[in-house]
């Protein structure tokens, strides 16, 4: 699925949510624990066995030996970089580089780090992985047989396709259902008038459901048989009710400009913000 995986990581419940998710994910792949300091300390500061920056190394270590300890066949390094947390997280951004960090419901804004490198044209993927969320937490969600596993929102667009490979590769690895999901929405104008235009509704109707035959079809070369679900709604409303019973989402970023990038409202964005499992955003080159 993924040949590194970065986390960013500063010591908090919600770092140690996401790393704990990232290393039961990680498969072969690569872990990097990345611990971010914004500026340089004095030379005497720095090297002080008390000081703030110690402590962080501290933690750092400790967190690197916990998940070495917990999963023996990964291989876990650590780095510690300089500079803002966005910035130096996005640098490690790429093809085969998914980047992990937490986020707590109570204190993230809706411009958290997490939305901020969502909105990347690097390649590679971004998950946001809620406090509460981490390694484990999805289980209760796919044991009781309706469960949907692994969701991934299409809607037949070539990066489409490799959304629906990290939501199958994800999904295999855990033994988990994958769900694709496709959302469509009627014109306002037909369903005010819905006897009106019952032809074109069905119509309609029946080209969104041909687009998700096809995007199932395309899925057939992974060894995971998905399931899927056409819903008549907005694709925020319908992957966050999707969500409630999944143990991840995972989404497109479509955006061009840097507007749009950073529109409020886009789908990525409300699921980054309001979902409670971890959500997964593909990025585009």
């Amino acid at each position: 699925m993924f040949e590194r995986i970065v986390v960013g990581f500063d010591g908090s419940p919600d770092s140690d949510g996401a790393l704990d998710w990232a290393a039961e994910h990680a498969g072969s792949a690569r872990l990097l624990i990345v611990h971010i300091e914004r500026d340089r300390e004095s030379g005497s500061e720095y090297l002080s066995a008390t000081s703030e920056r110690t402590g962080h190394r501290v933690e750092l270590i400790e967190a690197a030996e916990r998940v070495r300890a917990a999963h023996p066949s990964l291989q876990v390094d650590t780095a510690t970089e300089i500079g803002p947390v966005v910035d130096v997280l996005r640098s490690y951004l790429g093809r085969g580089t998914l980047v992990v960090v937490g986020r707590d419901g109570e204190r993230s804004g809706r411009w958290s780090a997490g939305v901020r490198l969502a909105g990347s044209h690097t390649g590679g993927a971004v998950a946001v992985v809620p406090t509460g969320a981490g390694a484990g937490a999805g289980a209760t969600r796919t044991t009781a047989g309706a469960g949907l596993g692994v969701v991934a929102g299409v809607d037949g667009s070539l990066p489409g396709e490799e959304v629906v490979s990290v939501a199958a590769d994800l999904a295999e690895a855990k033994g988990e259902t994958l769900t694709l999901v496709h959302a469509w929405l009627a014109p306002s104008m037909w369903e005010a008038e819905l006897e009106s235009y019952e032809g074109e509704f069905a119509e309609y109707e029946q080209m969104h459901r041909d687009t998700l035959a096809a995007v199932v079809e395309g899925a057939e070369e992974y060894e995971v048989t998905p399931q899927a679900k056409l819903v008549h709604g907005r694709p925020a409303d319908v992957l966050l009710d999707a969500a409630e019973q999944a143990s991840a989402v995972v989404v497109g970023s479509h955006s061009g400009s840097a507007v749009a990038r950073f529109l409020l409202g886009s789908v990525s964005h409300e699921l980054l913000l309001r979902a409670k499992v971890p959500v997964l955003v593909v990025l585009p080159d």
